[in-house]
C-alpha cells in the first residue's frame, strides 16, 4: 500500500529511497538523533568526557546498525550514511580528545 498514489503523495518523503522491507527507517534515524539530544541535554550534570563517551557509544551502535541492515535502495546513500556517522563519531572523538586536555 506504500506505492498507491494517496499515501506516496502524502507520505513518502518518509520512505521513497528505502527498501520496502524497510519503510521504518527514517523512524530509526530520528530516534537515533533524539538519543544524542538527550545525551546532551539530561547528562550534562556528569563530566563532558563520558557525556562524549555516551555519545560516541551511540553513534558506533548506528553504524553498526546501518552497515547490518543496509536500507537504503542505492548502495550509494548507504555508504553515504556510514561515512556521516563515522565522521560524527570522530569529531566526538576529537571533542572527548580536546576536552581531557
Amino acid at each position: 500500500h506504500l506505492h498507491d498514489p494517496v499515501p506516496r503523495a502524502r507520505t513518502g518523503f518518509l520512505y521513497l529511497g528505502l527498501k520496502d522491507s524497510h519503510y521504518f527507517w527514517e523512524s530509526v534515524v530520528l530516534g537515533r538523533k533524539i538519543i544524542l539530544i538527550c545525551i546532551n541535554v539530561f547528562f550534562v550534570i556528569i563530566d563532558e568526557p563520558l557525556q562524549g563517551l555516551l555519545s560516541l557509544a551511540a553513534l558506533i551502535f548506528a553504524y553498526h546498525l546501518q552497515n547490518s541492515q543496509q536500507p537504503y535502495d542505492r548502495p550509494s546513500y548507504n555508504q553515504l550514511e556510514s561515512r556521516s556517522l563515522v565522521v560524527a563519531s570522530f569529531t566526538v572523538y576529537a571533542g572527548i580528545y580536546f576536552s581531557a586536555g
